[in-house]
């Protein structure tokens, strides 16, 4: 996962993480902790989710988790192009809203 940085309108630059195409439980400590640092910051975070081939549960619950704490701390989070895996995985547990309300490719 990487993190990148592009200049938005109103001069605040999102946070860019574009995702591995595995995100297993594996993954799941290396992504909390992206988050936690693009949290860290206090910025709007844009998530990159294109390359997405597998995912599992514990890491959709860290990005909803980061989705709404980012939205609590009065930032925008958003996914970017979700790959039709990422959007499977949200509407089969039922959590089709959260990728709604997040998506950028409506």
């Amino acid at each position: 996962m990487e993190k990148k940085r592009k200049t938005v309108k109103g001069g605040q630059e999102p946070i860019i993480i574009k995702l591995d195409p595995i995100l297993d439980l594996n993954m799941a400590a290396a992504l909390h902790s992206n988050f936690s640092k693009a949290l860290d910051e206090e910025r709007p975070i844009s998530i990159d989710t294109a390359d997405v081939e597998k995912i599992t549960t514990p890491c959709l619950q860290i990005m909803i988790s980061a989705g709404l704490s980012s939205e609590a701390a009065g930032n925008s989070f958003s996914f970017n192009e979700p790959s039709e895996v990422l959007s499977n995985a949200f509407h089969d547990l039922g959590l089709h809203s959260f990728l709604n309300r997040w998506s950028n490719a409506k």
